[in-house]
């Protein structure tokens, strides 16, 4: 593997823990039947939101899990479109 591989590689590690650290947080949204509101992205520990009170918030694992997805797919892509070509 020559170097641009890798310097990719350690772009799309960087960005699935950033992800991972600040994931997209949802709230039980009352006026909705079984509905929930996107109320942005926080630190994974950060168990209060500033300025919403009195809510449970929960992280939103589809998202979250759709968004590692596609960071490893184009991360995947990336490297194999610039992995070098062997010749016979």
């Amino acid at each position: 593997m020559n170097k641009n591989p890798k310097i990719v590689l350690c772009i799309g590690i960087i960005i699935f823990v950033l992800i991972g650290l600040f994931p997209p947080w949802i709230a039980p949204n009352p006026t909705i039947l079984h509905g929930s509101s996107q109320v942005g992205y926080h630190f994974f520990f950060y168990t209060t939101i500033k300025g919403i009170t009195n809510t449970t918030f929960r992280i939103n694992y589809p998202l979250l899990l759709i968004q590692w997805m596609m960071i490893a797919v184009v991360t995947g892509g990336v490297i194999v479109l610039l992995k070098d070509k062997k010749t016979n």
